[in-house]
């Protein structure tokens, strides 16, 4: 794990910059209604935070629930970034697709998204907000990059507007990370 982070984890970056607790909310909101309903007994949910870590994580290397499951498994940085050890058990393909259908359904990605920007503009003073605007152009490639130059292959408009929410989400935070290097080291 040193040897990753010395050759530059992206995901580790991401993990010293963003505040992931600025998520929680929005995503134990969405839940409240099966909190309440939960019946004594049985397996223990997965961590809503790491399971939208995965999501991020899916965005960014553009996999499907299958090989996101298989990489997680496989790659030590995705357990890092994800805070698992090697001996804990992994979320399956299915409990992906099922926590995703459920932001879906509730629409919290956007609410998502917005609350990463909110609390982006809070802390960027006036001269870094236009720094920042100056950038937004790098958006599309990104998405263009992350979509393989195709269309989003889903089916509906709720599951399209997800993964294009989640793949803008997924860039403004790792841009977030970008500009923050850049000020930190006066590239």
């Amino acid at each position: 794990m040193e040897k990753l982070t010395k050759l530059g984890d992206p995901l580790q970056r991401l993990s010293e910059y963003i505040d992931w607790k600025i998520f929680e909310g929005p995503l134990n909101e969405a839940y409240k209604d099966e909190d309440k309903n939960m019946s004594k007994g049985g397996r223990p949910p997965f961590g809503r935070l790491m399971m939208f870590k995965a999501l991020l994580i899916q965005s960014l290397y553009n996999l499907s629930d299958d090989q996101l499951e298989y990489q997680i498994v496989d790659r030590a940085s995705f357990k890092r970034f994800l805070g698992l050890k090697k001996s804990d058990k992994v979320p399956d393909s299915k409990t992906f697709w099922v926590f995703r259908e459920h932001l879906i359904e509730k629409e919290v990605i956007e609410g998502l998204f917005t609350i990463f920007n909110e609390t982006l503009e809070q802390k960027a003073s006036n001269k870094e907000k236009s720094r920042t605007r100056v950038r937004v152009e790098h958006i599309f490639g990104f998405v263009e990059n992350s979509m393989n130059s195709s269309i989003v292959r889903t089916i509906g408009f709720p599951r399209a507007k997800a993964k294009i929410g989640m793949m803008n989400l997924t860039y403004n935070i790792c841009r977030c990370v970008q500009l923050r290097l850049v000020v930190a080291f006066g590239e």
